[in-house]
């Protein structure tokens, strides 16, 4: 959160130097910045804030952010009318528009 306020890049030193212990390990530190439109930043970071009142530490220096980045536009996924692959029980569903939009796998649990 620190670095983001400050507008730099984060990086795995400073992050092993906190308090908080990262729960993915695999990830890649960068720039939230590059990765969310300002508008949509600053609301992020405002709702922190107000949030921080409600539950104190979530808008700590120390709190760590995650933005997924998705690169996948160019794969399609082939799925029945139940909007089911073939090979699996497994069903592609989303609400967002192009093939990046499809963000949720669900196993079949019948």
């Amino acid at each position: 959160m620190k670095d983001l306020k400050q507008g730099r890049r984060s990086e795995w030193h400073r992050i092993e130097k906190g308090f908080i212990e990262p729960t993915l390990k695999d990830c890649v530190a960068g720039d939230l910045s590059l990765v969310f439109p300002h508008r949509i930043l600053k609301n992020i970071i405002d709702c922190l804030e107000e949030l921080d009142k409600i539950i104190l530490g979530v808008n700590n220096d120390e709190t760590l952010l995650y933005g997924p980045e998705i690169k996948f536009f160019s794969n399609k996924i082939v799925t029945n009318n139940n909007m089911k692959i073939d090979n699996g029980d497994i069903y592609f569903i989303g609400d967002g528009a192009g093939k990046a939009g499809i963000l949720l796998l669900l196993p079949r649990l019948v």
